[in-house]
């Protein structure tokens, strides 16, 4: 992952060198947001899914050398996937939570929400799910009972919950874009895990609970195609050069006043 950070260093040192000569080079690019959603791919509590679904868009951005802040957006998404329907066929419902997990070592140093799901909770036991891969990190709910209670103050299909975090605790020299990338593959890769929790659903059993989906965006895109760089001569060619052509303008100039020939 330190690879990325190493090639950004090494282009803003040629940058350095070249400007003042007129060259430029390609810029690169930050990685997009990543998404991750809750759907068909998902594990469920039910036999079969009902169908409820929800998406959870992650950014991370510099704060300093030492702070990253990670911005989150969560939408319900029930019945309005590209893909349509799935499980029993849910077009409503009300998402009353998500957690995940962190990476070890990360330290949440203040936090923020906006939106229905403003409880923030830690260590949460989420059954059935925790009996299998351990307690989450983290939760975002509608109210301290992230496995009961109502649901009328949930997210409801269409709407979207935001909340904000900054974290420490990152390896030294990584930079908010490899971060990002490091939770995308661990998320991808079931490394981390991810759930939510739907309640008053109109399929199925009327609520459920889903571990795990799918991802999609957040890779480093493409640079664009550019002009071959110039090619610049190394310092002591460079001089030769100029030594070169002073001599042979003074040995032009000698033959001018010597060598002229004399008229036919």
């Amino acid at each position: 992952m330190n690879l990325n950070l190493k090639l950004l260093t090494k282009h803003h040192l040629l940058l350095s060198i070249f400007a003042p000569l007129g060259l430029t080079l390609a810029t690169v690019n930050p990685a997009e947001a990543f998404v991750y959603s809750f759907d068909s791919t998902s594990q469920s509590s039910n036999s079969p899914a009902t169908g409820a679904s929800a998406s959870i868009e992650f950014n991370f951005n510099d704060l300093s050398a030492d702070q990253i802040q990670i911005d989150l957006s969560i939408t319900n998404t029930t019945g309005q996937l590209d893909s349509g329907l799935f499980g029993a066929g849910a077009t409503s419902s009300k998402l009353t939570g998500i957690a995940f997990d962190l990476f070890d070592g990360l330290n949440i140093v203040s936090r923020s929400t906006n939106g229905k799901l403003d409880t923030w909770l830690n260590d949460v036991d989420f059954n059935p799910f925790s009996n299998s891969v351990g307690d989450f990190t983290i939760a975002l709910a509608d109210n301290n009972n992230f496995t009961g209670g109502n649901a009328n103050g949930a997210v409801a299909t269409g709407e979207t919950s935001t909340a904000s975090f900054v974290i420490t605790g990152f390896e030294a020299n990584t930079s908010s874009t490899e971060l990002q990338e490091q939770f995308r593959q661990a998320f991808e890769n079931q490394q981390l895990d991810i759930a939510a929790r739907f309640q008053q659903v109109n399929a199925g059993g009327g609520s459920d609970k889903l571990l795990g989906g799918s991802v999609s965006g957040g890779i480093l895109p493409p640079e664009p195609p550019s002009e071959e760089p110039a090619q610049v001569p190394e310092p002591g060619l460079m001089l030769g050069m100029g030594v070169s052509v002073g001599l042979l303008a003074l040995g032009q100039q000698r033959s001018g006043k010597t060598g002229r020939q004399r008229p036919a």
